[in-house]
């Protein structure tokens, strides 16, 4: 990965802008005929309680990125119909140069966070694994779990620890 830009990094008082959240997107809801923002299309894992804490907080909201099968890399916001493509191996590696180009955008409009949490089952987590490849980015990792729906408790430790909602 290269960049002509020098990054900066994210800044350190802000509790908010410093960090983010990269979630894996499963388990649509399917009978949805619209679109619908990504936040609240994906039932699986951690989301629902992730969405439940951020629901009144649309700043941190903000700083999470869902992991989806059919779309990669996804704001909370981005509208999106239901989805029926599976995670695979063969197909985080088809969406990882677009999610690095993602990140990418992502830091120099917003700096490199100094912490991360990645809650991502595998093969989820292959699209992002580049986000510890930006040059000059070596973010601190404060949870990683493969299994996010049954680590809740620490996961709500941790955005304690940030002073997240």
């Amino acid at each position: 990965m290269t960049t002509t830009t020098p990054l900066r990094w994210a800044d350190a008082d802000d509790p908010i802008a410093s960090r983010m959240i990269f979630v894996s997107a499963t388990a649509d809801a399917r009978e949805r005929n619209q679109l619908v923002p990504a936040w609240n299309l994906y039932q699986g894992g951690c989301l629902p309680l992730l969405r439940e804490r951020l629901a009144k907080h649309p700043r941190h909201r903000g700083r999470v990125r869902l992991i989806s099968a059919e779309y990669g890399l996804l704001h909370p916001h981005t509208q999106v119909p239901p989805s029926i493509s599976r995670m695979s191996v063969k197909r985080a590696g088809q969406l990882r140069p677009r999610a690095c180009r993602a990140l990418m955008d992502e830091v120099s409009r917003h700096g490199v966070p100094l912490e991360v949490m990645m809650l991502a089952e595998h093969p989820y987590h292959l699209v992002v694994t580049d986000l510890y490849d930006i040059p000059g980015m070596q973010p601190h990792t404060s949870l990683r779990t493969p299994l996010p729906g049954e680590h809740w408790s620490l996961i709500a430790a941790v955005l304690d620890t940030w002073g997240w909602p």
